[in-house]
């Protein structure tokens, strides 16, 4: 039995993975740039409470798997907070990373996520771009925080998880 849910499970994962990426890689490199700031000030807002975060996303291939597939249901929690506060820029930030942790909690998942972050390499400039303009309205409008936030944002724009670099 349980197997049988492990391998419904890892189903789910891979159709979950793969439709994302093929959203992603149909997206304009703008487009997806917005999606890669997002990421980026969600990386930078998980990173802020904890160790956690950066230890999983730093994780080696294969090491952390489990752990990994906890923090996944973290990620698919604070997916559902922002769709349902209609914050779809916050929520495909953090659909990124939840990807990226599916791409990581299973070997052979692997190639998806290196696909992924190959992908989203070619729009780190319109990333960068974006969290500038942000970075321009929070600043206008005098919100502190969220300056910080996107000056930590703008550190982490081009980040790519190691087993997922091309070295």
């Amino acid at each position: 039995m349980f197997k049988f849910l492990a391998k419904a499970g890892m189903k789910r994962s891979e159709e979950e993975i793969t439709k994302f990426l093929g959203l992603f890689e149909s997206g304009d490199k703008e487009q997806n740039g917005i999606i890669i700031g997002s990421g980026a000030l969600i990386h930078y807002s998980l990173s802020s409470l904890g160790p956690e975060f950066s230890k999983l996303i730093n994780s080696g291939i294969g090491k952390n798997q489990g752990p990994i597939k906890n923090y996944i249901l973290q990620l698919n929690s604070l997916l559902n907070d922002y769709h349902k506060a209609d914050e779809s820029i916050n929520a495909a930030g953090v659909k990124l990373w939840n990807i990226t942790f599916r791409c990581m909690s299973n070997n052979s998942f692997r190639h998806y996520g290196q696909a992924l972050w190959n992908r989203a390499s070619a729009s780190f400039e319109y990333a960068k771009e974006h969290l500038k303009n942000e970075l321009e309205m929070a600043e206008s409008l005098g919100k502190g925080k969220l300056v910080e936030k996107i000056k930590g944002a703008l550190s982490l724009y081009d980040y790519i998880p190691p087993q997922f670099r091309n070295n």
